[in-house]
């Protein structure tokens, strides 16, 4: 714990920072707001829109592809709020060589790096998110061992899917512009906003055994719902495992190929 107190500290400092910007221009900070609501409208109102024309999407009612579609949102929202912006300042420090800066502090350099950019709004819908998700639910009648693990399965879900878009974000090191990168990541997103089924056995395969992006989601989901095993959740975990290997071992090549400023 010792350990860990000076960088829960600095993001504790950080968020705060992050706040008073937002809260320092009215406009800005009301217009953000609003967009956050509209972001929320949208994927309700789709979802709705779907199921106005359908009874089921593969084995699932309305009621459990909304817990997912929930389920799958609060993640994205809590990655939108706390890491997302630090992925487009990475490519502009890297080309810059302000990343010297970072690489000197004496904090770990990966979590000054995917920390230093907060956006305090998404946070806003977070809660709101996750009160669709209790009430989805419930209204399913989800198991008590289900709300038992649901904490556990979310902090794995977001371990995941942040690692997974940091191992994908290394390539930046290699590549004259970020954008691109960026643009891979933002669709490995849109991937897991569908659960596995819906997809074709092959880019299932691909997306679960080789580049995990719908384990996050989709195992877990399955899970709640009573329908997974824990031999997904063993596999789940190994992944978590896996990706994290995968980005130390980037970070080390990453940082032999780093130009720096002072270079």
């Amino acid at each position: 714990m010792r350990i860990l107190l000076p960088y829960c500290q600095v993001f504790c400092q950080q968020l705060v920072n992050s706040t008073s910007k937002l809260l320092a221009f009215r406009i800005s900070f009301i217009a953000t707001i609003l967009a956050e609501a509209a972001s929320f409208l949208t994927v309700y109102l789709s979802a709705e829109l779907i199921f106005s024309h359908i009874n089921e999407l593969g084995s699932w009612q309305r009621e459990e592809f909304m817990l997912f579609l929930f389920w799958v949102q609060s993640l994205l929202s809590l990655h939108l709020a706390l890491i997302s912006a630090n992925f487009w300042n990475l490519s502009d420090e890297i080309r810059t060589g302000k990343l010297d800066f970072r690489l000197l502090r004496p904090l770990s350099s990966l979590f000054d790096i995917f920390t230093a950019y907060i956006r305090p709004a998404s946070l806003c819908t977070f809660p709101l998110y996750i009160c669709c998700f209790i009430y989805y639910g419930t209204t399913i009648g989800l198991p008590w061992l289900s709300w038992l693990v649901a904490p556990l399965l979310f902090c794995l879900s977001f371990a995941l899917q942040v690692f997974i878009e940091i191992a994908i974000a290394m390539a930046m090191f290699w590549t004259t512009s970020g954008d691109g990168i960026n643009f891979i990541r933002l669709n490995s997103q849109q991937v897991q906003r569908w659960p596995d089924f819906v997809y074709p056995e092959t880019f299932r395969t691909l997306f679960t055994r080789i580049i995990p992006i719908l384990i996050a989601g989709s195992f877990s989901c399955r899970f709640l719902l009573g329908t997974g095993t824990w031999s997904e959740v063993t596999y789940f975990i190994g992944a978590i495992v896996a990706s994290l290997l995968v980005i130390l071992r980037l970070w080390r090549t990453a940082l032999l190929r780093y130009e720096s400023a002072s270079s």
